[in-house]
């Protein structure tokens, strides 16, 4: 676009963001979003992740750990169940 509209490209483009972020942060996620509004289970998850990408020493029993820890934080986390899946793999 001309440089002259480059405030109405940002307002569009904010716009764009915020009707996809909006519902999220109101708690009024789609249908199928299966994430987690669990902080611990989170944070396991990532702990989790971590371990499975960096692989240090003893890497495949602490992510595993992490993972059964997410999942039993929250049992509907589709992320810790994948998590836990890829590091039983």
């Amino acid at each position: 676009r001309p440089l002259q509209q480059v405030f109405r490209a940002q307002d569009e483009i904010a716009t764009a963001v915020i009707a996809q972020v909006a519902p999220r942060l109101a708690g009024d996620a789609p249908p199928g979003d299966m994430g987690t509004t669990n902080v611990e289970a989170y944070q396991a998850y990532l702990l989790g992740r971590d371990y499975l990408n960096r692989r240090p020493i003893g890497w495949w029993e602490k992510s595993v750990a992490a993972h059964r820890e997410a999942v039993t934080r929250d049992p509907n986390y589709a992320g810790a169940h994948a998590g836990l899946a890829l590091a039983l793999a």
